[in-house]
């Protein structure tokens, strides 16, 4: 048995809405709701997925069905029919990102080049890798270096330069240090070795 849901509305163009319920309450209701289905949804099986869409830079949930084929089609990876979502670490660090690719020639005023669309795409699929995010900065170097440092004094640095070479650097709490070229594939270990 097939069921139509389209009936036709009549337009009263003198009608003039007033909601009875704030727009801060109903946004509220949606949060919540989002929320208590994100909790649930490792317990159920099929969970239900929530449609996304973007604005410019901001993402928002929508639950309208038309803006379901729209969902997870942007940059940011929000599940909430599973465990995963992103981290506002590593949001904030997909935000520098964007403002580093959008650097103009001689940023620095001293002749430094902008960021490929290529070092960005790799710096952002290193981020995503990471246990732990780090500080990141662009550099007047053809390079994009990312940072921790701990209150001991040790710190670990890596710089991923415009034609793909990846430097490590780290200084330990009793004076060593050691340079090295690394492959992307090893920067999580080494990450999750320095916070052991």
């Amino acid at each position: 048995m097939k069921t139509d849901c389209t009936r036709i509305i009549p337009i009263d163009t003198n009608y003039v809405y007033k909601p009875s319920v704030s727009l801060k309450t109903t946004i509220l209701n949606g949060c919540i709701t989002l929320c208590i289905l994100s909790l649930s949804s490792s317990t159920v099986p099929n969970a239900v997925a929530l449609p996304r869409e973007n604005v410019h830079s901001t993402s928002t949930v929508s639950t309208y069905p038309l803006n379901w084929a729209r969902y997870n089609q942007g940059s940011i990876n929000l599940f909430f029919e599973g465990d995963s979502s992103l981290n506002a670490e590593l949001q904030r660090n997909y935000n520098k990102l964007d403002e580093i690719a959008a650097l103009p020639d001689n940023w620095n005023n001293n002749q430094a080049p902008h960021f490929s669309t290529e070092i960005i795409a790799k710096m952002r699929m290193i981020l995503s890798s990471l246990p732990i995010q780090p500080s990141v900065f662009p550099t007047a170097r053809y390079s994009i270096q990312f940072e921790y440092e701990k209150q001991n004094g040790e710190y670990l640095e890596f710089e991923l330069f415009e034609d793909g070479r990846l430097k490590k650097f780290s200084y330990s709490g009793d004076g060593q240090f050691s340079t090295e070229l690394i492959e992307d594939k090893d920067v999580e270990g080494i990450v999750r070795a320095f916070y052991e």
